[in-house]
């Protein structure tokens, strides 16, 4: 997650996911289910560095001057106003940022939360840009999981997606979440949701065959989950995992059955055979 692209087309698709699933939503929050607590890990990379051009960041945020009704204010209203005054406030500002999660900040006060039921973990995982140490990455972790401490749905949000453990290097990137991250919150209790990036560079593997391969894995590495993964297509492909403990299975799998049939994917936002029955 990078501060600077705070309102962006991305955080559209991933917050209006996470506020559908715990019951944020309007189209949930009178669900007759159970209202779910949340917790964001950020995985927050510095912004003290340049991390590739920034040339063309303004049209991920263009979709904010759109007049009200439009494709995307109709899936969510409440979040469409939220980032619009968000996204736009900063759209000239977004290259510039020089205090560490001031995006993030914005995000996190705006008025799209139950206040009493979510928590948020931004503190850089990264060294002004230097990958932590696998000694400082698990500091920093353990930080982290303290933070979101009995929340249900805990959210993780690194820059690029998952990674397999790399027990021989020396440092950790920042642009991942590791495997065995993923277990440690499962195995504390949390449902998870996932972000992930598929790899552009695969010839001949679509980005939905490289969500059934991460699924495959997830699930083998995770024999008792119950899990969902879908693909937001606005701006540039991203992946989400939604895992389930059984505590929650039933009212995650009804909101996700729910969400197939909205406008999130009737507009064309996400694919529309995202969140499939669970493999």
């Amino acid at each position: 997650m990078q501060a600077k692209y705070a309102g962006d087309l991305g955080d559209f698709g991933k917050l209006g996911l996470l506020r559908w699933l715990v019951g944020i939503h309007p189209a949930t929050a009178n669900d007759g289910k159970i209202l779910l607590s949340l917790g964001i890990l950020w995985y927050l990379a510095s912004p003290h560095v340049d991390r590739g051009s920034s040339k063309g960041d303004g049209k991920h945020v263009r979709y904010l001057s759109y007049e009200m009704p439009n494709r995307f204010s109709e899936c969510d209203e409440v979040l469409f106003s939220a980032l619009k005054s968000i996204g736009l406030n900063e759209k000239e500002e977004r290259r510039s940022f020089s205090k560490m999660g001031s995006g993030i900040g914005a995000l996190e006060a705006a008025d799209i939360w139950y206040r009493n039921k979510t928590k948020f973990f931004a503190k850089s995982c990264d060294d002004y840009g230097q990958p932590l140490s696998q000694e400082a990455r698990k500091e920093w972790f353990l930080e982290g999981c303290k933070a979101v401490t009995n929340c249900d749905l805990v959210f993780v949000d690194p820059d690029n997606g998952l990674m397999e453990d790399q027990l021989s290097e020396a440092s950790v990137s920042a642009k991942h979440v590791l495997l065995s991250e993923i277990k440690e919150l499962w195995n504390v209790g949390h449902s998870l949701v996932i972000y992930h990036t598929p790899n552009r560079k695969i010839k001949g593997v679509t980005h939905n065959q490289q969500i059934r391969e991460w699924s495959c894995r997830l699930q083998k590495m995770l024999p008792n989950c119950s899990l969902w993964g879908g693909r937001y297509g606005r701006g540039s492909s991203r992946a989400f995992f939604v895992l389930a403990h059984k505590k929650h299975h039933d009212v995650l799998k009804v909101r996700l059955e729910e969400f197939r049939k909205s406008q999130w994917v009737t507009n064309n936002h996400w694919d529309r055979d995202s969140f499939p029955h669970s493999v």
